[in-house]
């Protein structure tokens, strides 16, 4: 399984995109762990506000809604991303269309194909121009 973020700007160019293979889980833990390498890496970037996508609804509500999470599986990987949050001066998390989301997507099955442990993109790679390209309709 792969988790991938891309990081753009605030007027939505392209900034950076890391991904990386994950133990065997389910897609919630490949979501949550995404969000987590994006938040870590914006925050190592100088970022001190951010908005953040996920095409996980269920992630994005557990994070917005103040829900307890004390019995979930990943309880820790929440935790964890909850403490990068407060770490921003704003930091804004909502949910994005799975068809919206094809680059993240496309560095996330490419990290599961290649078992990469981590792989980090300054410049977008061309086995994500198709993707690239249908983002920038959404």
């Amino acid at each position: 399984m792969g988790c991938a973020t891309v990081i753009r700007n605030h007027t939505g160019s392209w900034r950076s995109a890391i991904s990386l293979s994950v133990e065997q889980g389910s897609a919630f833990l490949a979501e949550i762990r995404a969000l987590e390498l994006g938040l870590h890496t914006t925050m190592v970037l100088g970022y001190k506000k951010v908005r953040c996508s996920s095409d996980c609804a269920q992630l994005v509500t557990v994070l917005n809604s103040g829900s307890d999470f004390s019995t979930f599986w990943d309880r820790e990987n929440i935790r964890r991303v909850m403490n990068l949050i407060t770490e921003f001066e704003r930091c804004t998390v909502k949910h994005i269309d799975r068809d919206k989301n094809n680059t993240t997507d496309t560095f996330a099955r490419e990290a599961a194909r290649t078992g990469s442990s981590s792989q980090t993109w300054a410049m977008p790679p061309s086995f994500a121009a198709t993707s690239i390209y249908l983002d920038s309709f959404s």
